[in-house]
């Protein structure tokens, strides 16, 4: 499958899975998959040209917060190892100013073989709590980066739910055989900057994301 987002045409190796009862919403759906979702958060996910998936709950708890998922590519740095998570999460807070952030958990999960990563956090903005579930997903020469979004209350709920979706996932593997270089501090640093600016940037789309009656 080939994509285009923004200025850049990808190959999409990976191909992505959602919850059962979820809807997609990603790009190129009818309008009218859209129904009884916020404009404001509708035009906020389209205008996102980074984005290769994006599915929702659209018949989820009335809680006021639309559980949701979003995936998008960029260049694998090579091997996931819990050594770059540690320095991951170590890096991310640096990138979220004024905003109350905390990481719960990071670790290598192997899905289908391939050493892969999961960090969940926490974020508090503008008084709006919400929990992130971030997966890194190896494929080749290319890195999926997969977010599951919901609230702190429901992350019980929603873990076995997420983590079982991920698992259907297909086309994860490990990078080229070639030998990677030892992954530099700046490439880490660039990698937890892009993680943080993505967990900020879907906190605000939250913000437009009511249930609309």
């Amino acid at each position: 499958m080939h994509l285009v987002t923004g200025a850049l045409t990808i190959s999409l190796l990976l191909h992505f899975a959602m919850p059962p009862t979820w809807t997609d919403l990603s790009p190129g759906v009818p309008d009218q998959a859209w129904e009884g979702v916020s404009p404001t958060f509708k035009a906020s996910v389209k205008s996102d040209t980074a984005i290769v998936f994006f599915a929702a709950e659209l018949n989820g708890p009335a809680d006021g917060f639309l559980e949701n998922m979003n995936a998008r590519i960029q260049r694998s740095p090579g091997p996931l190892t819990d050594a770059m998570l540690v320095k991951l999460a170590a890096l991310m807070p640096a990138g979220m100013p004024n905003v109350n952030y905390q990481l719960i958990d990071h670790r290598i999960v192997v899905i289908d073989g391939v050493d892969c990563g999961r960090i969940v956090s926490s974020l508090l903005l503008d008084g709006s709590p919400s929990v992130d579930v971030t997966y890194l997903l190896p494929s080749g020469d290319q890195l999926g980066i997969v977010v599951f979004s919901t609230t702190p209350d429901a992350l019980k709920t929603y873990e076995p739910v997420f983590d079982a979706a991920i698992r259907r996932t297909s086309g994860i593997q490990g990078p080229p055989s070639r030998e990677y270089k030892v992954l530099g501090e700046a490439l880490i640093a660039g990698l937890a900057g892009g993680l943080a600016a993505l967990l900020m940037a879907l906190a605000r789309k939250r913000r437009r994301a009511r249930r609309q009656p």
